[in-house]
């Protein structure tokens, strides 16, 4: 991070890029990206709608992010993207060194 603060650490197990791989018969490429503040933003804005819908009324603004959002693609030799895969490992994405036992993990799957 540019504030000198550990950035999000994303795992691969090898297991998994074996089997995305096809045992390593083909190349796969991962692309790993924080999304832009105008997507917190739109995040946020449908966590605080939401928060609002359950309790029907206001607490203050709403939850916020811990960390900003990332996106995570996988693509095959001819460039495109993996799609419809089920992974016999789980990829782990770890935002932050200490979290809140309040914070709720969430995801949009695209």
């Amino acid at each position: 991070n540019d504030d000198g603060t550990p950035g999000p650490k994303v795992d691969i197990p090898l297991a998994v890029i074996s089997q995305l791989t096809g045992g390593g018969s083909a190349p796969i490429a991962v692309a790993v990206g924080i999304l832009p503040p105008s997507y917190a933003t739109a995040v946020e804005a449908v966590g605080y709608a939401r928060a609002m819908n359950e309790s029907g009324e206001s607490d203050g603004p709403g939850p916020t992010l811990a960390a900003p959002p990332l996106q995570i693609n996988v693509y095959d030799e001819n460039g495109e993207p993996l799609k419809g895969v089920h992974l016999d490992q789980p990829i782990t994405i770890q935002l932050a060194d200490h979290a809140d036992p309040n914070i709720t993990c969430t995801y949009y799957n695209e």
